[in-house]
């Protein structure tokens, strides 16, 4: 485990040696091909979406770096 991690921060300090700081441009991305339009869903409860829903509370440092000033229940 200790290997993992003293590897996984080499990696990323040999990769902003070497200049890539980790943006992707805007000129290097497209579209998402295939899309469904938002007026071609159906709006219709499907009770089959809820068990691979998540939820994701933010806590703390990574809320606040996020501009959120409070919890949001």
């Amino acid at each position: 485990m200790i290997a993992t991690s003293i590897s996984a921060v080499e990696s990323t300090f040999k990769s902003l040696f070497f200049g890539n700081n980790g943006m992707i441009l805007e000129s290097t991305i497209s579209p998402a091909p295939d899309l469904a339009k938002l007026e071609d869903l159906s709006n219709e409860a499907d009770a089959s979406l809820v068990a691979p829903t998540v939820v994701l509370k933010l806590k703390g440092g990574p809320g606040t770096g996020m501009d959120l000033d409070k919890p949001n229940h």
